[in-house]
């Protein structure tokens, strides 16, 4: 699983978002992101897109479900805030511009830019890269899951 964007790689426990930072959307890391650009971090299939296109769900073609999710709060933005690049239904390969954000609309709604990946099934972590590193480049490795 790899880097959505560049940034700060966190701890889901340091999220601002209460349902966030207690995992209940799953385990998984975000990343304060330094670029208006968010990528897939694994291949498979959109399952859905949000209408704000602030949160896609990507089912993976080695069993893996994740949710890719921009920013706290967004579901209440409006269009054209979060510019989707895939529709529901569409493949899509690690490391494809997923969406891209507005970063002077985030900065005048004081909307931090920050990309969440939540797993959402109970696919095992193989090797968690998460500790090792601070700053991280789109299409860094940060999980490999079992399976």
């Amino acid at each position: 699983m790899l880097a959505p964007s560049e940034g700060y790689l966190m701890d889901l426990k340091n999220s601002k978002d209460e349902l966030f930072s207690q995992k209940t959307l799953g385990d998984g890391f975000y990343i304060k992101m330094c670029d208006d650009k968010v990528y897939s971090p694994i291949s498979g299939v959109v399952a859905s897109v949000f209408p704000t296109n602030h949160a896609f769900c990507i089912k993976g073609h080695n069993g893996e479900e994740i949710m890719v999710h921009i920013g706290v709060d967004t579901n209440l933005l409006n269009n054209g805030v979060i510019e989707s690049k895939f529709k529901k239904g569409d493949e899509i390969s690690e490391g494809d511009l997923l969406a891209e954000i507005n970063l002077e609309e985030f900065k005048r709604l004081r909307i931090d830019a920050e990309v969440y990946v939540f797993i959402l099934n109970d696919l095992e972590i193989d090797k968690d890269y998460r500790n090792d590193k601070s700053y991280v480049y789109d299409g860094d490795c940060i999980l490999e899951m079992k399976g």
